[in-house]
């Protein structure tokens, strides 16, 4: 697919929650990135409302390690609270995706060039992305972002054959509007280091 990338990113912390876990709760990271987390990922690259990224497949390179660290939040009442948080330590990942036109934009119909937006993501890419990428959360620092060719190079995970990591967050369904925003589930399997990802529209709901 002419409109498909691929990318490794890599960083000192990754931090992959549910996101109706709050600020004053404590957050153990799921020990895989969820899909919500590598769209803003790809958005950090190039975001435009012309169109929307669509993660294909994130090939896990490092063993997956946790950390317990001391975090401070900010209560719902005011005021901060210290928690200790458990992040994936050195994380690593090769990325592939692609983008759709957004569906929810007619009006941007003009703007659908598929010979621009390669060029400009690819310029973008090349850069380390057009904004600063992180893992999960901007607590995590920043990642580091650089093109490759997905499967290639040593990964901690290959011909592991599979693994199960039970019901996840997906990412976030906005389809009826943000204001009524759902959660979307999932049950992710990583065989040989590799998940593949299914679409949001094939996600189980739950009210956010």
């Amino acid at each position: 697919m002419k409109n498909t990338f691929e990318f490794e990113v890599e960083g000192e912390f990754g931090l992959f929650t549910d996101p109706n876990v709050s600020d004053e709760q404590t957050r153990i990271s799921y020990p895989i990135p969820t899909y919500g987390a590598l769209v803003g990922l790809c958005g950090t690259i190039l975001w435009q409302p012309t169109f929307i990224w669509v993660v294909d497949k994130v090939r896990v390179m490092e063993q997956i390690k946790t950390q317990e660290i001391w975090t401070s939040g900010i209560k719902m009442t005011g005021g901060r609270v210290i928690l200790k948080d458990t992040f994936i330590v050195n994380p690593r990942y090769q990325v592939q995706a692609h983008f759709e036109w957004n569906p929810s934009r007619p009006d941007l119909k003009h703007d659908r060039n598929y010979g621009k937006y390669n060029a400009m993501i690819k310029r973008y890419l090349e850069r380390g992305g057009k904004l600063e990428p992180t893992l999960g959360t901007r607590r995590t620092g920043m990642a580091f972002i650089e093109p490759c060719k997905f499967g290639e190079g040593k990964g901690f995970y290959d011909n592991s054959g599979k693994m199960l990591f039970g019901s996840m967050y997906h990412s976030f369904d906005y389809s009826s509007g943000e204001a009524k925003k759902c959660a979307l589930w999932w049950q992710p399997v990583m065989e040989d280091g590799v998940i593949e990802f299914i679409r949001p529209e094939q996600c189980k709901k739950k009210a956010a």
